[in-house]
C-alpha cells in the first residue's frame, strides 16, 4: 500500500537493546505441539508460489519455507525473543519481542497521526457470512481501503491450538512491520482473532487488492496436523544444530 513504507520511516526502533531473556529461564516454555503447512497461490494458478511449514513445539515456533530452506524464523515468546536464521551463510540475528511490540505500537500511532486509520485497517470489522449453496462452511471477511480478506475456517480438537496459532500470527505480523514486508497487519489480525475466538484455524483464505483498474488476488490453503511427526522432530533438531553453528550479526547485516 502506498504510504506504508513512508510511515515506517517514522519508527524509532531500539535495535541496540539486548534481547529479552525469559523471566525465569529455569521454567521451560509450554504449549501445544502441532504442524501447519500453508500453500500460497497467485491468481488462478494451480501451482503454489510458496509453501510454508510452521512447527509448534511446546511454546516455540519454527517457520520455514519448504521451497527455499535457507531462512528459518524461530519465535520463542517464552524467552522473549525471535531469532532469524540464515542456514546457508550460518548467520543469525536475535530480536527482543518487546522491541517488536514497541515497533508495532509506533507504527499504529504513526498511522493514526497521519489520519490513515481507515485506509490501513485500524477500524476494520470482521463480517460473518452464513454458508452458501456452494460452500458448506461459514465465511469470515474483513475490508479496508482497496483490500479484502476472505476466509473459511476449520475446527480442531485441541482447544489450545487456535490460541497458539493466533499468537504466532501476532508475532509474525509485528516482525513484518519491523522488516518492512507485506501490507498493514491490522485487519488481518482482527480476522485472526475472530477465527481464534471460534476455536478454529483458517482453511482457505484469499486477499484481493485493487490498484486502479487492476485486481490482484492471493490465496492460501492451510493444512493442520495436531501432532508432530518424527520427521518434524528431526527438522527441529537440525535447526537447533544449525543455530548453534551460526554467528550472531546485527539486524542490518542480516537484512543485506
Amino acid at each position: 500500500m502506498r504510504g506504508f513504507f513512508y510511515l515506517m520511516t517514522f519508527l524509532v526502533v531500539p535495535w541496540m537493546v539486548a534481547p529479552s531473556q525469559a523471566t525465569d529461564p529455569t521454567i521451560p516454555p509450554t504449549g501445544p505441539s502441532f504442524r501447519v503447512e500453508t500453500e500460497l497461490f497467485e491468481g488462478t494458478k494451480v501451482e503454489p508460489a510458496a509453501r510454508h511449514l510452521i512447527l509448534f513445539q511446546s511454546g516455540v515456533i519454527y517457520e520455514l519455507r519448504l521451497d527455499d530452506q535457507r531462512l528459518v524464523t524461530i519465535y520463542d515468546p517464552g524467552r522473549g525473543r525471535v531469532v532469524l536464521v540464515d542456514c546457508r551463510n550460518l548467520q543469525r540475528v536475535t530480536l527482543a519481542t518487546d522491541v517488536l511490540t514497541t515497533a508495532a505500537a509506533q507504527f499504529r500511532a504513526a498511522v493514526q497521526e497521519e489520519g490513515k486509520g481507515e485506509a490501513f485497517g485500524l477500524s476494520a470489522e470482521v463480517q460473518y457470512l452464513a454458508p452458501s449453496v456452494e460452500e458448506e462452511q461459514e465465511r469470515l471477511e474483513v475490508h479496508f481501503g482497496d483490500m479484502r480478506y476472505s476466509t473459511t475456517i476449520q475446527a480442531v480438537v485441541n482447544p489450545a491450538i487456535p490460541t497458539a496459532y493466533h499468537d504466532f500470527t501476532l508475532l509474525a505480523s509485528r516482525l513484518n512491520i519491523v522488516r518492512k514486508q507485506g501490507i498493514p497487519p491490522f485487519a488481518r489480525l482482527a480476522l485472526s482473532e475472530a477465527i481464534a475466538q471460534r476455536n478454529s484455524l483458517p482453511l482457505e483464505t484469499s486477499l484481493e487488492m485493487k490498484q486502479g483498474l487492476r485486481k490482484q488476488r492471493i490465496r492460501s490453503h492451510l493444512l493442520v496436523v495436531e501432532q508432530l511427526s518424527a520427521n518434524d522432530e528431526a527438522r527441529i533438531a537440525e535447526i537447533g544444530r544449525v543455530l548453534a553453528s551460526c554467528a550472531e550479526v546485527s539486524f542490518n547485516e542480516f537484512q543485506q
